[in-house]
């Protein structure tokens, strides 16, 4: 696998917010993760939502054309 990390912050730093909403389960991060998520979307003017859209969206781009 070859995410482009840097590729994948652009896309979080750019994502617009969405009028068509489709929500999914609360994950449990445990309080390290979730802290560091937390302070990259804080630190970032973004939510933790779009940082973990942007990852999933890449994750399964990468996967789908194996």
């Amino acid at each position: 696998m070859s995410l482009n990390i840097d590729q994948i912050e652009k896309t979080i730093l750019n994502t617009k917010k969405l009028k068509n909403k489709c929500t999914m389960f609360g994950i449990n991060l445990g309080l390290e993760l979730n802290q560091r998520l937390t302070n990259y979307a804080k630190n970032n003017k973004v939510s933790k939502a779009s940082v973990v859209k942007s990852l999933l969206v890449a994750y399964l781009n990468e996967k789908e054309r194996t």
